[in-house]
């Protein structure tokens, strides 16, 4: 499954199995070959058939403009970040700093109530009233303090969110209705083509290539439907892909899957994960920051 980086982050992952306990096991689910119904099912299933599949996610496959192709300059900035809701005494987020490159995978820990998710939620635009800047480079201020938030520069398909329980956000039945919903109620006449164009290399780097499209949602595993999450984020072709506990409720052979397919993912998006979960990401993570309470953020 995967190269070296694979290899290596199943080998800490299984260190720390004995360390750790892990959740109840979800199992996973088998890949199977299916039928295909409507026209971006039938569409994307015919590219599918000239296509080498696979159910293990793949390294170095070109899913968008090839922003995050090289490590350098930050993608990602954030300075100065506070952010203190009307109804709090003291701030959640306090005074946060830090970079986040292209072609790598930060990792943001802390005890629950710290502030990870409200400087996710930040992040992504859903909190607005904030001190501080938050920038995607090249020069998209997605927020510059003084309450204005994403900003008229920012534009929300430059950050991809997968929530900590995306079963909850889906809007499909199958797993084709969930990836092609945007793209089928939109009115650009080019969407289909470029849905169609997008949705090969994004099915292999999330390990969902050998997976049948009309497959219902709710017959998946916990680890499948991060798989699901995450494709249709990457089909918006993000700078950023900001995960929230994406191994809550997993089994040790999903965490391993999903930490194969974020090393594949980082290829074209930098990857921010914030999670309680240490032992089980920091074999995969390139940048690795410690979430206080009182939303003071250090680098580890």
């Amino acid at each position: 499954m995967g190269g070296p980086s694979c290899r290596s982050a199943r080998n800490a992952l299984r260190r720390s199995a004995s360390r750790t306990a892990t959740t109840s096991p979800r199992g996973s689910l088998p890949p199977e070959r299916g039928g295909s119904g409507g026209a971006l099912m039938g569409a994307a299933m015919a590219r599918k058939a000239g296509a080498v599949g696979s159910s293990s996610p793949r390294r170095g496959l070109a899913l968008g403009s090839g922003r995050g192709a090289c490590v350098g300059a930050s993608v990602l900035e954030v300075r100065g970040l506070t952010y203190r809701p009307a109804s709090a005494e003291k701030p959640l987020l306090n005074g946060v700093n830090f970079d986040l490159s292209p072609g790598r995978i930060g990792l943001i820990y802390g005890p629950s109530g710290s502030g990870k998710s409200t400087l996710l939620n930040v992040l992504a635009g859903f909190s607005t009233s904030y001190d501080g800047e938050v920038t995607l480079l090249p020069s998209k201020a997605l927020g510059n303090g003084n309450g204005n938030g994403r900003g008229k520069t920012g534009t929300p398909r430059d950050v991809g969110v997968v929530f900590q329980f995306p079963e909850r956000y889906f809007v499909g039945n199958t797993i084709m209705e969930e990836l092609s919903f945007g793209w089928r109620h939109s009115s650009r006449v080019e969407a289909r083509s470029e849905f169609v164009k997008r949705l090969v290399p994004v099915l292999k780097v999330t390990g969902l290539s050998d997976m049948p499209l009309d497959r219902k949602l709710t017959q998946l595993s916990g680890g499948y439907q991060r798989r699901v999450a995450i494709a249709v984020q990457l089909l918006r072709k993000p700078s950023v892909l900001l995960l929230d506990e994406p191994t809550a409720g997993m089994d040790m052979p999903s965490i391993e899957a999903l930490c194969c397919t974020l090393e594949s993912v980082k290829e074209t998006s930098a990857v921010l994960v914030v999670s309680h979960d240490t032992d089980m990401l920091q074999g995969i993570a390139d940048d690795v920051w410690e979430m206080k309470t009182g939303g003071i953020l250090t680098r580890t």
